[in-house]
């Protein structure tokens, strides 16, 4: 599915499920047997769509939580990081050297 903005899926949302109360107010009983069935057609049809717009919400929701949560990471300066390396590669059982002959080496 293409990527929409949260305000177009909701807008789209709410545009589909006032029609589905619409359609879900006629009286079918007044309508021939062909006009029912393309009733109940158009009811499950917005119904699906309802519920594929409320899965992508679900899905721009998540990526917008993730996207914050990596903000957060791309903020951090590498002297901040630096200290946190060192300490995780001296309970490894390495030395500082050795992290930063690696720093050193991924810089080329």
């Amino acid at each position: 599915m293409s990527r929409f903005t949260p305000d177009e899926l909701s807008e789209a949302h709410r545009a589909l499920l006032s029609t589905l109360r619409k359609c879900e107010k006629i009286d079918a009983a007044k309508m021939g047997k062909s006009q029912q069935t393309l009733l109940e057609r158009r009811i499950a049809a917005l119904k699906v769509a309802l519920k594929l717009i409320e899965k992508e919400q679900t899905q721009v929701e998540i990526g917008m939580e993730a996207t914050m949560k990596n903000e957060r990471v791309y903020k951090m300066t590498f002297v901040s990081v630096y200290p946190m390396y060192v300490q995780k590669a001296e309970k490894k059982g390495r030395t500082k050297d050795e992290v930063d002959t690696i720093i050193v080496s991924a810089k080329a």
